[in-house]
């Protein structure tokens, strides 16, 4: 019988640990990263396309980008184009993201076809 009960709190605790376990993962936060992009008119819809294709490539080479999405507003106060939203894992991860070279040819090459932009972070 000790042997029973003793057996019974061990599975017990296993799945307590189990599930606080899940309920840490499902609660960890991610590090938002957000900009938006006034693109000026008659940008060179190349070099936009460049930019663009730069984003993209980043969540396969940054580790720690878990996410990364392109969306083109259809209205903003601000007269914003688009949106690109990054979900960090970390701040170091968002360190990487800003050294990458990746990063670096989009800042040099993207201020002549941006007049207006935005940024913030948060965690969620």
């Amino acid at each position: 019988m000790k042997y029973l009960k003793n057996s019974i709190v061990v599975v017990f605790f296993i799945i307590a640990t189990i599930g606080y376990s899940q309920n840490n993962e499902s609660n960890k936060k991610l590090l938002q990263h957000v900009l938006l992009f006034q693109w000026s008119e008659g940008h060179n819809v190349n070099t936009k396309a460049e930019i663009l294709k730069l984003f993209k490539g980043l969540p396969n080479k940054i580790a720690g980008l878990e996410s990364f999405e392109i969306l083109e507003v259809t209205a903003s106060s601000g007269n914003f184009d688009s949106v690109l939203t990054f979900q960090f894992s970390s701040e170091e991860a968002l360190i990487t993201y800003e050294e990458h070279p990746d990063h670096l040819r989009v800042k040099k090459i993207a201020p002549p076809l941006i007049s207006g932009f935005a940024q913030y972070d948060y965690w969620k």
